[in-house]
């Protein structure tokens, strides 16, 4: 067996353009992965996107800054050891996640990201995640650098009991050849994926009193 610690983090509030995060840290990109349980999505299950793509739930150790730059427009940038592409796979990027568990950080990365609330219930933004992540180990006789970009694109209404969702990412990994050769199977130089979601609470129509919730949902997934 073995025990988990999600995230694990100390914030030191300075000011409300600029306050201080250091620990093991949730990777501010897409929706769920610094906020991923049930009800904050429907179904039972995660987008895919959101699991493959964007490795949720995606932490590692670092350090970084975060504040509220005008109103509706927040911000997080952090610093943080890369990932490990002894553990990419065909499916994508997911298993090289490190989690904080012996990580190694011979590469750092780097992760902003960008908020906007114009008005209540409305989200808009982007993200993204850059960095090597060869760690300096041997792939095929080779220390390739594996530079590894992500960059992500969300957009989020919710109107009375409509709520709408769509969210894209795209992946680039430099020296795939080199990593697909050593692991015996094709890394995805280009890896790219998009979702959108539509649900509306239908219990109030029939008790408009009522404090409870009942959405019927439609998701639509993409990803190659």
């Amino acid at each position: 067996g073995e025990a988990e610690v999600e995230f694990l983090s100390l914030d030191f509030l300075a000011w409300k353009q600029l306050n201080f995060r250091a620990g093991l840290l949730l990777v501010p990109m897409g929706f769920l992965n610094e906020i991923h349980e049930p009800p904050y999505f429907y179904g039972v299950f995660r987008p895919v996107v959101e699991q493959l793509l964007i490795p949720t739930t995606w932490r590692e150790g670092g350090v970084g800054i975060f504040g509220t730059l005008a109103p509706g427009l927040d911000y997080r940038a952090y610093v943080m050891n890369g990932l490990d592409a002894k553990g990419y796979e065909f499916e994508g990027i997911r298993e090289g996640s490190q989690d904080g568990n012996r990580a190694l950080a011979d590469d750092l990365a780097g992760t902003v990201r960008l908020d906007y609330s114009p008005i209540p219930g409305t989200l808009f933004g982007a993200s993204f995640f850059a960095g090597d992540a060869g760690q300096n180990q041997v792939f095929a006789g080779r220390k390739p650098g594996v530079f590894t970009l992500l960059w992500a694109t969300h957009a989020q209404v919710q109107w009375r009991g409509l709520w709408l969702r769509a969210l894209g990412v795209m992946t680039n990994i430099q020296d795939a050849a080199i990593v697909s050769e050593a692991k015996g199977e094709t890394i995805g130089e280009d890896q790219f994926g998009f979702y959108a979601e539509a649900a509306y609470s239908v219990l109030p129509l029939l008790f408009p009193s009522t404090t409870h919730a009942l959405a019927p949902f439609f998701r639509y997934e993409i990803y190659d």
